[in-house]
């Protein structure tokens, strides 16, 4: 459950390299980190088929508890997506403050849906196939909890982007509460 995470954190580190020193200078391609995000897609497509075909023939539901982490890391990763996807603020954002082109945030969209799969595939893998091996939640969640962290911590534009609408949005809010008292 955790080397899909890793493989992701090393893919990502080195697409942030070629961005970050492509930053005022003449664009560098990540064409090979775009290769590895696009291989881990289809691993995790077969990853996502063979668990089907398994899943097939056990009970889906049979084992499942405790899944509250489960949810809040699944909401969370897949609005960083989403939000980082569709929202035209967060490309604007991201454009003015990070400096980020156009090809760098289909790429960081591209390391955003890589992650949202391979969660999505890491809990499918967990409780579809649950007869062939079975882990606690907690393993399957961890390595996504260090994923998170690396997004933060690795200051990931789309998701400093998100961060600060969130921020805004939160000071608006409390303003207008501050004016109605």
């Amino acid at each position: 459950f955790s080397i899909p995470v890793y493989l992701l954190i090393i893919i990502y580190r080195s697409i942030m390299k070629k961005i970050r020193a492509a930053s005022g200078k003449k664009e560098d391609k990540v064409v090979a980190g775009r290769a590895g995000l696009h291989f881990m897609n289809l691993l995790a497509l077969g990853a996502i088929i063979w668990c089907w075909c398994r899943s097939l023939e056990n009970e889906f539901f049979a084992n499942y508890e405790k899944i509250g982490e489960l949810v809040v890391i699944g909401i969370t990763i897949i609005a960083i997506f989403a939000i980082g996807f569709f929202s035209k603020a967060v490309l604007r954002e991201a454009r003015r403050t990070y400096k980020v082109s156009n090809a760098n945030y289909v790429t960081l969209n591209l390391v955003n849906f890589t992650g949202m799969l391979w969660f999505v595939t890491s809990v499918f893998l967990n409780y579809g196939a649950y007869q062939n091996f079975e882990a606690n939640h907690t393993i399957v969640c961890f390595p996504w909890c260090i994923w998170l962290c690396v997004l933060v911590y690795e200051k990931n534009p789309l998701t400093e982007a998100i961060l600060k609408m969130i921020e805004e949005k939160i000071k608006e809010i409390s303003e207008r509460r501050i004016v109605e008292k």
